[in-house]
């Protein structure tokens, strides 16, 4: 091989590695794979102060990731952790930016008491008052803590509805209700403003299609098994217990102090 084939056949394999090096990096697998700045939650553009508790989309990451708020916090969740029906997730679906419900809003003002109808939504129901003819709320389980009782527009309807229990409702009532979280909580972790920086959480647990009663439980992280080793406290961004130099209060951003 003489010198000028040569040269061109160094020529040729640097073109071809220019040529493989370009489509690396527009490839979409390859660009999947490089490393990207992820945002941190106080970068995003979410304001839990003025959502009701619940999920959202996620306002970057909506195709793998939501928001969820609770308590005024604000906290990022996987998509694949969860099995809600709300639709959270997917950049489909329209940014959300003011609070909103699934469910009627229950009638307000006057009303005319002679028509003798109802009107209700999830364990709530409205009147109207025989003395001042205007809208008088009323709750479906009342003082009884069992909270088992949801209002059925379905049943006896000439009047409006009735209260009744959760599995005497059709499946449309039912999903209207499961879609509400400010109806049905969804299943969560989280932490009372009293128990940050703590070992101390709170699950609530999945709907049990009966009682919305009862589904919170106080929980905490376990004890270190020997002296010297650093406390456990629960850390709300990665939803477990940690080792408590790692853990932030729930704003996600100031490091809990270490005492």
């Amino acid at each position: 091989m003489n010198f000028i084939s040569i040269s061109a056949f160094i020529l040729l394999l640097a073109q071809s590695s220019f040529v493989f090096a370009r489509v690396q990096i527009h490839h979409p697998l390859y660009a999947q794979n490089r490393s990207i700045h992820e945002p941190r939650l106080d970068e995003l553009e979410f304001d839990c102060s003025t959502q009701s508790d619940g999920n959202y989309k996620h306002p970057i990451k909506c195709a793998t990731h939501f928001v969820s708020c609770l308590n005024k916090q604000l906290t990022e969740k996987a998509c694949a952790t969860r099995d809600f029906e709300g639709g959270y997730c997917g950049c489909e679906i329209p940014t959300t930016t003011t609070t909103t419900t699934t469910t009627p809003a229950p009638p307000v003002g006057e009303c005319n008491p002679d028509e003798c109808q109802l009107e209700g939504n999830c364990q709530c129901y409205e009147t109207c008052n025989k003395e001042t003819s205007r809208w008088e709320s009323l709750e479906c389980n009342g003082d009884d803590t069992t909270g088992d009782l949801f209002w059925n527009p379905d049943l006896n309807s000439v009047h409006g509805g009735s209260c009744d229990y959760f599995n005497n409702l059709s499946p449309a009532v039912q999903e209207l209700y499961r879609q509400d979280p400010t109806c049905i909580p969804p299943c969560d972790w989280y932490q009372k403003q009293e128990d940050e920086c703590s070992p101390r959480y709170t699950y609530r647990e999945q709907f049990n299609n009966q009682t919305t009663a009862g589904r919170e439980r106080d929980l905490s992280c376990p004890e270190p098994p020997e002296a010297g080793l650093e406390p456990l406290y629960w850390n709300q961004q990665k939803l477990g217990c940690d080792k408590r130099s790692r853990v932030n209060k729930l704003d996600g951003v100031t490091p809990c102090p270490i005492h």
